[in-house]
């Protein structure tokens, strides 16, 4: 179901509404017909894509078609002055009543500049054009994004190593509507590149064939492909190739990249992959931090290698950077190796945050053109409950930058380094099992800050929150010039949707979500550890779970067993206490729910618009985690609490526990709804399984209902002691039908 959502036509519905009356001193009408005026465009074939894709939104959107004496809109190659020398997809349309200029520098500006043509037309619901000069350009190079159906970890391991498409047409078409020019996908070197420096860590030949086919496919749409790995991946232990080459072996399993033909590896195997994949964008590499890549994880680590304990981290890894820079420039000019320094600036276990300095001294030492990546939000601070609060995952109720990636990107400035920003714009593990969180307002002002720091590029989503549609559209838009004032800008954005009328209401509602979203209990233990993930499915029992879910409280652990639904409030808390957090995530609905009514009046008046639903329904299925996290925890509180009391204090928990349960029933009952309307709803890409789904709603509600009638004994007879001690009836796991691979 959600591929088949993410492959439907992005044109699908009739969107003209013919009472509507041109306004004739400032728009032109279309309606006529039109005619496109190619004048010797060099990049007509690359631009074939985009043409029919417009071709297609006028016939179907606008019930217009092509005629040779209608409305011209010609196509002019050149610089718009109007825009920065320097600046990236630029264009400029100039429309008159009866032509249409566009005038760009290539095709990826003309492929902006016709999207941009079909906006105008979506926010009229006619085919009318606004008359003026609309100049527009972004210094954001690379918006890169990826599927929330291609799997990492699962299934095969590595989604270049399964058959399957994950990325159809129509979604990179979606993607390209959305501004999206970059989708990284991941894959492990040894499975995919042979090497002549060592044959045995490689295939005998490359397997490549199907990253050529999409990096060609994903072109037509102006989108680049770049490979995401951390390299130099260690291997098994025992792994043939450590004897056979014993002068290889650094730290435990791993390759030391101090060595000659670790060094020589490298270079080869990057060559390699660009001489066969010529058009590949580049590689994004975590060259530290995220998994063994170098002896150099860190100070107690590298003294196990008597090579590298005797030199810098940051010899170590400039090193190792500049051989997969030099084997890239061996093959391609143009490429691009993103290094992603995932954990060198922030520290998960404190207030504190790691030295940003010898990333900086990295920088010095390296290629001068490798673009370095950090993480926009990690290390930052937030006030909840008079307390400060580390920031220490991507958030989307924290604004950014923090202050180790300022001082990352101003640094960078008078060294002449690219920085990109890693983000999670669609959703982030704050709540994951939903597509997307509606705060494009939130979106609006991180690319504001972005723009204040020159970062050139963004990663916009790990394997969560991919979901083409809102919020990566509000980041297409946000990261393009000139931006207009917020109101304006989130107003544009709802009237693509819901129209014009409808737009100052609908972007009132997102300021509600955004400011409910303020009141978000960001801490690691809240949302790793604590229910939200699976909230809407999860058991309230009376007897004690002694079983964790781990790694993370997802709903299935690494070899795909489904998960206990632990008890333990404590791990889920962090710095807050129990009532704090509960009370936080009431006071998120308290705002939601103000939002959640104007999108679902609005929806009454748009029953033909089939997309309003569905974002109805993801809004209301956020405010239904809200609560049902919140119920949750109150209700493992209370029952904790009923060892500790007794009397008319204990028939009060008992009460109150029943209020909490059958609430919890009404919101379970509620998501069933929702998860009809909208396919992606409960879908947690991270563990490529449903965190909550019909059925296991339905497992929830009847388990909760036989725990209510052991409640209400309780009422009447009093609370069995013993029970609450006594430990959950173990149900035997289920594994999934496929293998958990991560390619260690």
């Amino acid at each position: 179901m959600l591929i088949q959502d993410l492959n439907t036509p992005l044109h699908q519905r009739y969107l003209r509404n013919k009472n509507r009356v041109i306004e004739c001193d400032r728009e032109t009408d279309l309606s006529d017909g039109y005619v496109i005026d190619l004048n010797n465009v060099t990049q007509a074939k690359s631009l074939a894509p985009a043409l029919n894709d417009f071709q297609q939104f006028m016939s179907v959107c606008m019930g217009i078609g092509r005629k040779s004496n209608g409305y011209i809109i010609r196509m002019i190659i050149g610089s718009p002055t109007e825009c920065p020398v320097n600046a990236c997809e630029a264009f400029m349309v100039r429309t008159g009543k009866s032509i249409c200029e566009i005038a760009a520098r290539d095709a990826a500006g003309f492929r902006r500049a016709l999207i941009f043509v079909e906006d105008e037309m979506t926010l009229r619901q006619a085919p009318h054009l606004p008359l003026g000069s609309f100049p527009r350009w972004t210094t954001i190079s690379d918006r890169i994004a990826r599927s929330p159906c291609a799997p990492y970890r699962w299934k095969s391991g590595w989604e270049l190593e399964d058959d399957n498409d994950f990325y159809p047409d129509e979604l990179l078409n979606k993607y390209a509507h959305c501004g999206i020019n970059g989708i990284w996908v991941a894959g492990l070197l040894r499975n995919l590149v042979p090497s002549k420096v060592i044959p045995e860590l490689g295939p005998a030949r490359h397997r490549l064939d199907k990253l050529q086919q999409l990096v060609a496919r994903a072109a037509r749409y102006g989108i680049k492909i770049f490979l995401f790995c951390i390299e130099p991946r260690s291997l098994p232990v025992g792994h043939p190739v450590l004897k056979a080459y014993p002068e290889i072996k650094g730290v435990s399993s791993g390759l030391c990249t101090s060595t000659s033909l670790v060094q020589a590896y490298i270079r080869d195997v990057m060559c390699e992959l660009f001489t066969t994949v010529p058009a590949l964008g580049g590689v994004i590499n975590i060259f530290n931090g995220e998994r063994h890549t170098t002896c150099w994880l860190h100070d107690e680590f590298v003294q196990a290698c008597p090579r590298c304990r005797v030199r810098s981290q940051t010899d170590v890894l400039a090193e190792d950077l500049n051989c997969f820079m030099a084997g890239i420039r061996a093959a391609s000019p143009s490429a691009k190796l993103i290094a992603w320094a995932y954990l060198m600036d922030s520290r998960n276990d404190s207030m504190t945050s790691l030295p940003i300095d010898p990333v900086l001294e990295l920088m010095k030492k390296t290629h001068p053109d490798i673009i370095w990546m950090g993480n926009f939000e990690h290390g930052g601070t937030r006030e909840l409950c008079g307390k400060r609060i580390g920031i220490h995952e991507y958030s989307l109720s924290y604004i950014g930058p923090s202050d180790q990636f300022r001082k990352l990107a101003l640094a960078a400035q008078p060294i002449k380094r690219k920085i990109y920003a890693k983000l999670q714009i669609g959703t982030t593990y704050e709540i994951g099992s939903v597509p997307y969180l509606p705060v494009p307002g939130i979106v609006y002002a991180k690319c504001s800050a972005i723009d204040e720091l020159n970062v050139s590029g963004m990663m916009v989503n790990w394997t969560i929150g991919g979901y083409p549609g809102l919020m990566q559209k509000a980041a297409g838009e946000a990261a393009f010039h000139p931006r207009p004032p917020q109101r304006q800008f989130l107003e544009r954005l709802a009237g693509l949707d819901w129209g014009m009328d409808a737009a100052p209401m609908v972007a009132k509602a997102w300021d509600h979500f955004a400011n409910g979203l303020q009141s978000y209990p960001c801490s690691t233990a809240v949302f790793y550890f604590g229910p939200i993930t699976r909230s809407p499915a999860y058991h309230l029992h009376l007897d004690r779970e002694n079983r964790t879910a781990q790694p993370y409280n997802f709903g299935l652990d690494w070899s795909r067993n489904l998960q206990p639904f632990e008890d333990q409030v404590s791990r889920w808390l962090g710095p807050f206490t129990a009532h704090e957090v509960i009370g936080l995530f009431r006071a998120m609905d308290t705002a939601w729910s103000k939002g959640l009514l104007i999108l679902r009046t609005l929806s009454l008046n748009h029953a033909d618009n089939v997309e309003l639903p569905k974002q109805t329904a993801v809004a209301a299925a956020i405010r239904v985690q809200l609560l049902s996290v919140a119920n949750v925890i109150e209700f493992y509180t209370l029952r904790d609490g009923l060892l500790h009391s007794a009397g008319e204090k204990q028939r009060g928990l008992l009460a109150r526990m029943r209020q909490v349960a059958e609430d919890d029933l009404t919101l379970a009952s509620e998501m069933k709804q929702y998860l009809k309307i909208h396919p992606a709803i409960g879908f947690f890409p991270e563990m490529y399984a449903y965190s909550y789904s019909a059925k296991l709603i339905d497992d929830k509600i009847q388990q909760v209902y036989t725990m209510l009638e052991t409640l209400d004994q309780w009422r009447q007879t009093g609370v069995e002691l013993d029970a609450l001690t006594k430990s959950v009836i173990v149900v035997q796991p289920c594994g999934l039908d496929f293998p958990d691979k991560w390619g260690n």
